[in-house]
């Protein structure tokens, strides 16, 4: 039995995936499988994964297009490493991550470890994250109530997750009845009964680019109601291990909402979706608070400018914002408490 079961669930993201590929085949440890579950590709997918020769491979194709909540279950299932690391199939894992948290898991008795993730759009900006030079720390946190609101306080990126198998066993698989963000919603469901731990080492790389998958999951009528429907079972698993912060209970009930300021407008309008860029902007300000929070006040009028100016002005304000936000993101990067 391996160490890791690496997993990509992939779907038609061929022109990434050698690459995402390439970066586990790389690592500096070598005790792991690499699943690779093709949910019916129509691109050239196949041609890709057949171009590595390497024992450690295991590709599968589903019978039928099932989707990604239950793609991702079976990766879970066929994985049969001691770990299951779910690496997405435009992400990169970080350098010699597979050591790292190798270490990790064999000095604390942890369900679960996640990390800090870069994120990159060409090959300039990803060699000059990773790169960069950051002192390594960890921090565990045994019971749930410390576990989810650690969750909750860092954030948490799937590229950067790994379980043990045995975890999987216990709580299951990712719930279908979120088929838009499972992650979100199983991360908490793990903590409730297993400790995390957290280490500020880069364990995966984030692709930003105009055909994401969510950009996709952002079009879709439901989002919001269901994304809504995610955190209101975190507020369950909160209240079930006793978690009483008005902080930790706020900032979970306003997550989806601030989603929609800190991530999902300005990605639409990077990326010139300006339309459902609108579209969301609209239902933030039909929920009723938005000037309540003057940090999300300010980020609201601003989004809404930059909707309804000249495509040029929009696309310089988005770059701008992008390298301050990057600039704010290394200057800060997530210490454990």
């Amino acid at each position: 039995m391996p160490k890791f079961s690496v997993c990509i669930p992939t779907y038609n993201r061929a022109p990434f995936l050698k690459q995402t590929m390439q970066s586990v085949i790389n690592q500096n440890f070598s005790d792991f499988n690499l699943i690779i579950v093709d949910d019916c590709s129509t691109d050239n997918t196949r041609d890709v994964i057949l171009e590595f020769d390497d024992p450690r491979i295991k590709f599968y194709v589903n019978d039928s297009n099932i989707g990604l909540v239950r793609n991702w279950n079976r990766c879970l299932e066929l994985a049969k490493g001691e770990v299951i690391w779910i690496l997405h199939d435009d992400d990169i894992m970080g350098i010699n991550a597979l050591s790292s948290a190798a270490r990790i898991f064999d000095s604390y008795e942890i369900g679960m470890l996640f990390g800090n993730a870069g994120t990159f759009s060409d090959e300039k900006s990803l060699k000059s994250i990773s790169t960069q030079k950051k002192e390594s720390k960890v921090n565990v946190w045994k019971s749930g109530k410390e576990a989810i609101e650690a969750i909750i306080r860092y954030g948490v990126t799937c590229s950067t997750v790994s379980i043990r198998k045995e975890v999987f066993l216990s709580v299951g698989g990712f719930d279908p009845q979120f088929c838009y963000s499972p992650d979100e919603e199983y991360y908490p469901r793990i903590a409730k009964s297993y400790p995390v731990a957290y280490t500020t080492s880069i364990l995966a790389f984030r692709r930003s680019h105009r055909n994401h998958a969510m950009i996709s999951t952002w079009r879709k009528a439901d989002f919001c109601s269901q994304y809504s429907s995610v955190y209101d079972r975190i507020l369950q698993y909160a209240s079930e291990v006793g978690i009483e912060s008005d902080e930790i209970l706020s900032e979970i009930s306003a997550r989806p909402k601030q989603a929609i300021l800190s991530s999902i407008v300005p990605t639409l309008l990077r990326y010139g979706y300006r339309d459902l860029a609108r579209k969301y902007l609209s239902h933030y300000k039909h929920q009723g608070d938005s000037e309540k929070n003057l940090k999300y006040g300010m980020k609201f009028i601003g989004l809404t400018i930059l909707t309804y100016s000249p495509a040029f002005m929009t696309r310089i304000a988005m770059s701008i914002y992008r390298i301050v936000h990057q600039l704010v993101h290394q200057a800060t990067l997530r210490k454990p408490g």
